[in-house]
C-alpha cells in the first residue's frame, strides 16, 4: 500500500514541478523581453514596438515561448498586442 502511495505522490509531483518550472521560465523570459524592449525603444520615452521572431532570435528562445511571455506581460498591462500577429507594443 505504501508503495502505491509513494508512486502516486511521485507522479503528481512530476506533473506539478514541470508546470511551475515553465511558469518561472516564462516570467524570466518576460523580464528579458522588457529589458530588450527598453534597449531598443525608438525614442527612449515612448513605447517600444517589437517583433516576435526577432526577439526570439536575439534571446535564443522559441517564438511560442516569446508569445507566452508577451501574453503574461499583457495581463500585467505592460504589453499590448497589435493588429499584426507578430508585433507587440511594450510600455516604456
Amino acid at each position: 500500500m505504501w508503495y502505491h502511495l509513494v508512486q502516486i505522490g511521485e507522479e503528481l509531483l512530476a506533473r506539478v514541478v514541470p508546470r511551475r518550472l515553465r511558469e518561472v521560465q516564462i516570467e524570466e523570459l518576460a523580464s528579458e523581453i522588457v529589458g530588450y524592449a527598453r534597449l531598443n525603444a525608438t525614442n527612449g520615452h515612448g513605447d517600444a514596438l517589437i517583433e516576435v521572431h526577432e526577439v526570439a532570435f536575439r534571446l535564443r528562445e522559441k517564438p511560442d515561448h516569446v508569445r507566452q511571455s508577451l501574453r503574461l506581460l499583457q495581463k500585467k498591462g505592460i504589453a499590448t498586442k497589435t493588429r499584426s500577429k507578430n508585433h507587440w507594443k511594450l510600455a516604456a
